[in-house]
């Protein structure tokens, strides 16, 4: 995430000068600009939901084109001046399922707040990984292990919240990475 932050790109920005040989700079600086577009969309603390809303087309529209780019473009390979066919197709749909979810919550959940802390894997890896925990960090489960470890999970929940229960048992916050340091 460093690799995105403003100063990175501002200091690219300040190479991009002619006498600096800056043109060979200008396609990293894009990707980067649209990496940054892409995980302020789920981690800003201060975009408002239009502007999510924004990047996330703004990373729909760059990835498109530029994989149209690449693809038109004789002695350009897709397998070689690409990113590979799996990140190009989760970016886009977690795009598309961002937006989806916006106006689905606008259509249907009137008074409903939008969870976007909810939109990764992360809850299913910390179940599965709470599920490991239980059984020596094994992380092979099936559907009888899995029912073993569920009370014990259950119990180790109810700690979390619980105000009484200790503090090794409270959830901790998630990252500090995202705080705000590098907002726009």
């Amino acid at each position: 995430q460093r690799v995105i932050s403003r100063h990175v790109r501002a200091e690219m920005e300040r190479m991009e000068k002619p006498e600096i040989d800056g043109e060979r700079m200008m396609g990293t600086r894009a990707y980067l600009d649209m990496c940054w577009r892409y995980t302020h969309i789920f981690y800003s603390r201060k975009l408002s939901i239009v502007e999510r809303v924004e990047n996330a087309a703004y990373v729909i529209h760059f990835l498109r084109l530029w994989r149209m780019y690449i693809y038109n473009t004789p002695g350009l390979l897709l397998s070689k001046n690409f990113i590979t066919r799996e990140t190009f197709r989760d970016t886009i749909l977690s795009c598309h399922c961002f937006i989806n979810s916006v106006r689905k919550t606008r259509d249907f959940g009137k008074g409903t707040a939008l969870c976007i802390e909810k939109f990764g894997s992360d809850c299913c890896e910390k179940h599965f990984s709470a599920q490991g925990s239980w059984q020596e960090n094994k992380r092979n489960h099936n559907a009888s292990t899995m029912r073993n470890c569920a009370q014990k999970e259950n119990w180790l929940n109810w700690l979390k919240v619980n105000g009484e229960g200790p503090t090794w048992a409270k959830s901790s916050i998630h990252s500090r990475e995202w705080d705000g340091e590098d907002e726009e």
